[in-house]
């Protein structure tokens, strides 16, 4: 606009003027104190009006469409995860972590028990469909809410293997203090039997007491346990293999349930392991008593009292769960 009438109009005789009047005439606000002049001119204001037009009308369609997108994904996450009870809820995802997933299909049965995966980022291709995936940060109060954690039967915490292992766990007792934090303001949680069972992974073994200070459950410090494995196998070939064949699903694993009815209580650990052998054929290897300290390989004259659970060995789960067992 400057170009054309910069010789012919009085109100435009700098860069300056053409802007200021550009800027008014797109946002269609139109103050009238610079008009074009010439034939020309007007063909650059019409052009730059019916364009200011559009423009708005695109942005404020943009816009309007991306808050309406929000709010029914969101509506769509609670009506979806309204009927979730007892499901279980994994916070954190990367690419290493579909061996978590497959893992979990060999344990759980997803067509019963719904797993819920939590992470800040859109649904990677390679989860299978039988995952729910709600987008979110588990480190937030305010998004907790997505997927029912007053009502899940534990949460999974998983660390980052693409930040250093101090960040990654930061971020993992960040995300279980949150939980904590809020579960302990929801009315829900008071009327649970249990609380939610939460468990961290650990990748630097000087933040276990932080994870557990935190409110984790339970600590999984896996490069440690990786490396113990393989430090220990130095000494005792083929141990690493066997303990590896005990954390697997299908192979012999371990378990923790009631004792079979037929025996009287209080008594010995010789006698309790004795009459679950000879019910199920599973292996007694501890004992875990009402204040959940679990104690392996105890003497044979250990006793073993009312409300006790056994830590057996088996390739499946062959004796019922307790009722405060997580």
């Amino acid at each position: 606009i400057y170009l054309v009438e910069v010789r012919d109009n009085p109100d435009i005789t700098t860069v300056g003027d053409g802007i200021w009047w550009a800027i008014v005439t797109l946002t269609t606000v139109g103050f009238g104190d610079i008009t074009p002049v010439t034939a020309l001119g007007r063909v650059v204001g019409g052009t730059l009006m019916v364009a200011g037009m559009f423009t708005l009308a695109l942005f404020a369609g943009i816009v309007g469409n991306t808050l309406l997108n929000v709010v029914l994904s969101i509506r769509e996450e609670q009506v979806r995860m309204s009927g979730y009870y007892d499901h279980v809820v994994i916070c954190g995802y990367d690419s290493r972590s579909q061996m978590l997933l497959d893992a979990i299909v060999e344990e759980l049965d997803t067509n019963e028990r719904q797993v819920v995966v939590f992470a800040p980022r859109e649904r990677p291709p390679e989860v299978p469909p039988h995952f729910t995936w709600i987008q979110g940060d588990p480190t937030k109060e305010s998004e907790l809410g997505k997927v029912r954690l007053t009502h899940a039967q534990c949460a999974l915490v998983v660390g980052a293997r693409d930040v250093p292992p101090s960040d990654a766990d930061a971020r993992s007792i960040l995300t279980v203090f949150t939980a904590r934090s809020y579960l302990s303001q929801q009315a829900a949680t008071s009327s649970r039997k249990r609380p939610v069972y939460i468990v961290t992974e650990i990748l630097d073994a000087e933040n276990v007491l932080h994870a557990r200070a935190a409110g984790a459950d339970e600590v999984i410090e896996t490069t440690r346990l990786g490396f113990s494995l393989l430090a220990h196998t130095i000494e005792q070939p083929g141990t690493a293999a066997l303990i590896s064949r005990v954390g697997v699903k299908g192979s012999q694993n371990i378990y923790v349930g009631s004792i079979p009815d037929g025996l009287e209580l209080p008594a010995t650990f010789d006698a309790v392991s004795a009459h679950v052998k000879s019910r199920t054929g599973a292996l007694v290897i501890g004992l875990r008593p009402p204040e959940g300290n679990d104690v392996l390989n105890p003497p044979d004259d250990a006793p073993f009292s009312e409300g006790s659970s056994v830590v057996y060995l088996a390739s499946e789960p062959v004796l019922a769960t307790t009722e405060g067992q997580a």
